[in-house]
């Protein structure tokens, strides 16, 4: 029994059949040349039936014609072609259905025709010719954008000195969807490359200040410490700038040094340079004095803020009926035409109405007392729950203290 994806292509190749355009008069039969190319396709004669499609397609170019041309393509290895003459067929009017399973052939060759370069790609790369690897893995990764291919040409690129396109590639994997080893990877590939450029471009600033050219050589230094927050690189920064006669700048590089611990080599050579200039060397600030919260004892805290908060809402509310109740009594007494009460005595009402305001007065305070309280314990709660191992650090300044929390990890 032939394979299902050869009767496709007969039954397409069939009913691909049509009129030649009006006017025109070939030499051959269509539907003859058609049915023979179909014979040799099914019997795996590719060539001959890509030649019979052609001939027809040069007449009559229709999508079936063309998605068989492709078919023949790709059995016949040559995904270059499949792929542009799946890309065509696409291009024209067919069914939703034909479209789709043109844009599946696409996805097919691609990885097809991506396996093939890989193969070459490994081999020029085997063979030394890293250029030819590079422009193969790229052809590779533009087809089925894979980061594993835009890392080997990081690489590739880094083994062949291109240091700032390395850089930017590896920048583009670490955005990508990767596994943690990978960016791990792809991290200290970074760090190397940008020692190396860094180092490149120190070179590159000593030979400019040699030449007396102290400008181009800053921006090189520059550029460098962007790279890699070097300490040594920043001293050759102000030392430049020193050199330049650029004073006040080169304080100021020289402080961004005092930042570092006391007795580091750097932080002792700028102390010592800032001094020479004439700049004054601010004292380094007292350490920072931590502390460390208890989450237990604050989540305890908070239990217990919130029972007591709770019980003074229920407080409240007694209050609240109480005093309702001393008012209901009030209302309900018997009274005269001028409403005074008579059904009992005058000071008794007093006493009442001034018990039933005391109590109406207290429930308040128990609401706005009890409300705090168990507010404040949701806080102590959420803060000893979300903030575990958190540190409040306080450094003290002119006038006070300048307070920080950060959190242990």
């Amino acid at each position: 029994m032939l394979p299902v994806k050869r009767w496709i292509l007969v039954i397409l190749v069939i009913t691909g059949i049509g009129i030649a355009p009006a006017g025109y008069t070939q030499n051959f039969n269509i539907s003859e040349t058609i049915q023979k190319a179909g014979q040799a396709f099914v019997e795996g004669n590719y060539p001959k039936a890509l030649k019979l499609l052609k001939k027809v397609y040069a007449v009559y170019p229709n999508a079936n014609i063309l998605w068989n041309m492709a078919r023949c393509y790709e059995e016949m290895g040559n995904y270059e072609k499949a792929l542009r003459a799946y890309r065509v067929y696409v291009g024209m009017k067919i069914p939703e259905n034909a479209q789709k399973e043109g844009q599946r052939r696409i996805r097919l060759v691609k990885q097809k025709l991506a396996s093939e370069l890989e193969v070459k790609a490994d081999e020029a790369q085997s063979n030394g010719k890293l250029q030819k690897a590079i422009t193969l893995y790229k052809r590779v990764y533009d087809l089925i954008h894979d980061p594993v291919d835009l890392l080997k040409l990081a690489k590739l690129h880094h083994k062949t000195g291109d240091l700032t396109i390395s850089l930017a590639l590896l920048d583009r994997f670490l955005h990508l969807k990767i596994g943690p080893d990978e960016a791990a990877a792809a991290r200290q590939e970074m760090a190397t490359i940008k020692l190396e450029l860094q180092n490149q471009r120190l070179k590159e600033a000593q030979k400019e200040v040699d030449a007396g050219h102290y400008v181009a050589a800053l921006e090189l230094l520059e550029s460098g410490y962007t790279l890699r927050k070097d300490p040594a690189v920043k001293l050759e920064i102000a030392r430049l700038l020193e050199r330049m006669g650029e004073k006040k700048k080169a304080i100021k590089e020289y402080r961004v040094l005092m930042k570092l611990e006391p007795g580091n080599a750097f932080r002792v050579e700028a102390q010592r340079r800032i001094v020479a200039l004439g700049g004054v060397v601010r004292p380094s600030p007292p350490p920072a004095a931590s502390v460390h919260f208890n989450a237990k004892k604050m989540q305890m805290s908070a239990y217990i803020t919130g029972g007591v908060g709770a019980a003074l809402l229920v407080a409240g509310g007694v209050l609240t009926f109480l005093s309702g109740r001393d008012f209901d009594s009030l209302e309900n007494a018997k009274r005269d035409s001028e409403g005074h009460v008579t059904g009992m005595s005058q000071a008794r009402a007093a006493d009442l109405e001034a018990s039933a305001k005391l109590k109406q007065r207290l429930s308040w305070a128990m609401y706005g007392i009890g409300g705090a309280a168990i507010a404040t314990a949701v806080v102590l709660y959420l803060t000893g729950r979300y903030t575990a191992h958190t540190k409040v650090t306080a450094i003290p300044v002119s006038g006070g203290a300048m307070v920080g929390f950060y959190k242990e990890f």
